[in-house]
């Protein structure tokens, strides 16, 4: 291990700080609402496509937290789910579909399962019919309602089972998708939305073959035609490339909201809300402030010509590290980088050139003028 690491290892433990610090590895679900970092001014109006009847695509470019905005706005749908009368269905293709070709079948599937998963998860009791809720969830009071929708849960979400077995408990779902769709917005006015998620390099091929289905699945032919509009919102997460081979084979009027990448300030407000240091002392733990203890520079510096985020936190602790490459006596509490020019040569600690001193000042000889007489 260099006498950086070593450093470093030493400076996360004087100011109380993770060794994980200064990476931003995945939040954890239930942490979302309260650790992401986004751009107010965007996020309003990505909310304001979503609370209308627009296909919306939010165009991040890849790198700079697609996969962490999908999340957070599909949590975000589903905690409102019963206020909005909508049924969030995720659609990431980094976890689903990547051992088999994207289907309409293997696509419808998917849907369904997780239809009747959201009808179970939320309490749609208190505020839809009962009679048709009760159909849909299949429950025909033989056993408490809580009883039974926790054993439910278990049976989709423990260990998903084949399809055939989800068809055989719910019935409903045996139709055609585009008539469900249509049955849960006439008889509940519930609404369902498809959140797409792609990784950051999927395969043009991959996308085609959803293009593919979900062309099919507009055009479908239902009791009414196909889909009807109000019953089925989407929203894609993407890149501007992946935009456009979304758009190459199914031109539709989406709304699209380009969100920027973050600023240095927001991501040193990401490790402001990750990493709060905590000075170690008799009495406890002394929470402080970031900017005590580390430089917002070394992320604006690392910010520079990056491309991704990845790239700005390996720079970040490249940067950190330079910096403590210097005896340990010198290691200081704040961590603030030093200009390259006031640096000793041997790149440890700094040194002022010390000034020449002033020259002393020319005396000019005093002349007293004579007089004449």
């Amino acid at each position: 291990m260099s006498r950086a690491e070593k450093n470093l290892i030493f400076w996360r433990s004087l100011v109380g700080l993770s060794p994980e610090f200064p990476t931003l590895p995945p939040i954890p679900e239930r942490e979302l609402p309260s650790l992401t970092v986004f751009d107010p001014g965007k996020m309003e109006a990505v909310r304001a496509s979503l609370g209308s009847h627009q296909l919306t695509q939010v165009v991040v470019e890849p790198g700079w937290g697609g996969t962490t905005l999908f999340r957070y706005l599909l949590r975000e749908s589903r905690e409102r789910a019963m206020e909005r009368l909508l049924l969030p269905v995720s659609l990431d293709l980094e976890s689903l579909f990547t051992k088999e070709p994207i289907t309409l079948d293997g696509l419808e599937e998917e849907i369904k399962r997780q239809l009747v998963g959201l009808l179970v998860d939320n309490p749609w009791e208190q505020s839809l019919n009962r009679d048709y809720y009760f159909e849909c969830i299949n429950f025909d009071h033989a056993t408490e309602l809580a009883s039974y929708k926790a054993r439910m849960r278990l049976f989709l979400f423990d260990r998903p089972p084949a399809m055939r077995r989800v068809l055989a408990q719910f019935p409903w779902l045996k139709g055609a998708l585009a008539d469900l769709l249509n049955y849960l917005l006439r008889n509940f006015r519930i609404q369902t939305s498809l959140h797409f998620h792609f990784p950051r390099e999927v395969e043009p091929q991959r996308l085609r073959d959803l293009v593919r289905s979900l062309k099919v699945l507009h055009e479908s032919a239902g009791h009414q035609g196909g889909v009807e509009y109000a019953a089925l919102r989407e929203v894609y997460v993407c890149t501007p490339l992946q935009r456009a081979e979304i758009e190459r084979d199914f031109q539709r009027p989406f709304n699209v909201v380009r969100y920027p990448r973050y600023t240095p300030a927001q991501i040193y407000a990401m490790l402001l809300k990750r990493y709060p240091p905590h000075v170690p002392g008799f009495q406890g733990r002394n929470q402080m402030s970031m900017d005590a203890v580390f430089s917002e520079r070394f992320v604006q510096e690392a910010w520079r010509d990056a491309e991704d985020l990845a790239q700005v936190l390996e720079r970040t602790r490249a940067g950190m590290l330079n910096y403590l490459d210097c005896p340990e006596e010198a290691v200081p509490f704040l961590l603030e980088p030093r200009s390259a020019a006031i640096r000793t040569p041997d790149d440890t600690v700094p040194s002022e050139k010390p000034a020449a001193p002033p020259e002393p000042p020319v005396r000019k000889r005093f002349e007293r003028k004579r007089t004449k007489g």
